[in-house]
């Protein structure tokens, strides 16, 4: 998915629960396949953390956001992020809420349908630079 996003000309948008593990997969995926494949990352334009950890404890693997911007995962570190410092199961109740308020439904991207195709796609891209 985030390899045929790489491939659209479109605002990219993360939302992140938690940190570690799950933070470093989502924006280190992008960055791992511009270095295999060669393409230029475009990285996310917006990101929401919503985590309880803090960097100066050692929480969020001691990096913000903002830290994304010095390896490429977010191009304008510091612009369009933000970070709740919220327990997840009172902060995303919050946003959802607010989204479905405020925001105009889109057409879903249906990537289930599609996820083979794409899959593909990236294999035959690997096996390009071999």
């Amino acid at each position: 998915i985030v390899f045929h996003s790489m491939n659209e000309n479109i605002t990219r948008g993360a939302l992140e629960v938690g940190g570690g593990a799950p933070k470093n997969f989502l924006q280190q995926t992008g960055p791992m396949i511009s270095q295999i494949i060669g393409m230029e990352c475009p990285g996310e334009n917006y990101v929401i953390q919503v985590t309880v950890d803090r960097p100066d404890a050692g929480g969020l693997s001691g990096a913000t956001i903002n830290e994304g911007k010095s390896w490429g995962k977010i191009p304008k570190a510091g612009e369009g992020n933000v970070v709740p410092y919220i327990d997840a199961t009172v902060g995303l109740p919050i946003i959802f809420a607010y989204a479905l308020e405020n925001c105009k439904p889109r057409k879903h991207k249906n990537y289930g349908r599609i996820l083979p195709e794409i899959t593909q796609e990236l294999v035959d891209a690997a096996i390009k630079t071999l």
